[in-house]
């Protein structure tokens, strides 16, 4: 029987695993309560499936391992009954996953003393982060739920600051309406992820609603608020 971090949710916990599931769970803070949500068409007779890890990028390989040894059960799923050559091209992927999440980390490191990015380091970032959305989008062994969290929010974010930056430098340089148009295409992708994943009327999801019908105003809102905690003056 499967658990969660906090309690063992006697109906949900008897749904089994699958690295490519066909729904997934959520806490769902408005209601106090964990929920599941089909992310994919589930034809009729087909066992609803949710993904027991899906936090991280692994292979093949990686995921049987640690899933025997935490589950304690060879994972035979869609995902993982590949051939050879599927293998190796998925080990491919997730090296090159690897690589440009080490260097996004960099980039996000690699600002001045005030905080503020250089718009080309939040360039290479913001093509980071498009470049690892593509590859989990082909590997589907990701939940949904990390996509949001790890690569459409934080891309969102520096598309929205490098707009920024370039405007508070009056710069109209291709690339400020390259950002913008980035800042778009990750809140559209945030909200139909969201949407599948917590549904339509949720906060979450309604948040994301927010972000595509004004990206920047939402993060210059969001910045305040953030700044307001510190202490320190709006922008």
């Amino acid at each position: 029987t499967n658990t969660f971090h906090n309690g063992v949710c006697l109906k949900m916990s008897r749904f089994n695993h699958s690295c490519s599931s066909n729904a997934e769970y959520f806490w769902n803070t408005d209601e106090q309560a964990r929920d599941l949500r089909a992310v994919r068409n589930i034809p009729a007779g087909d066992e609803i499936t949710i993904n027991y890890r899906g936090t991280e990028v692994q292979d093949v390989n990686d995921r049987i391992q640690l899933l025997l040894k935490e589950y304690h059960f060879y994972c035979n799923c869609v995902a993982c009954d590949i051939s050879e050559e599927e293998s190796m091209n998925e080990i491919e992927k997730c090296q090159k996953y690897k690589q440009l999440e080490s260097q996004r980390t960099a980039l996000e490191d690699a600002h001045g003393p005030n905080g503020v990015f250089m718009f080309v380091k939040i360039k290479q970032e913001v093509e980071c982060l498009k470049e690892m959305y593509s590859i989990v989008k082909e590997l589907k062994i990701l939940r949904m739920g990390t996509i949001i969290e790890n690569i459409l929010e934080p891309g969102f974010d520096a598309s929205c600051q490098g707009f920024y930056n370039m405007s508070l430098l009056n710069l109209s340089l291709p690339e400020k309406a390259q950002f913008l148009k980035d800042a778009n295409n990750f809140a559209t992708v945030g909200l139909q992820l969201s949407t599948l994943v917590n549904g339509a009327q949720q906060s979450t999801t309604l948040e994301w609603q927010k972000r595509k019908e004004n990206p920047i105003e939402f993060f210059k809102e969001e910045q305040n608020v953030a700044r307001n905690r510190q202490g320190l003056k709006t922008i």
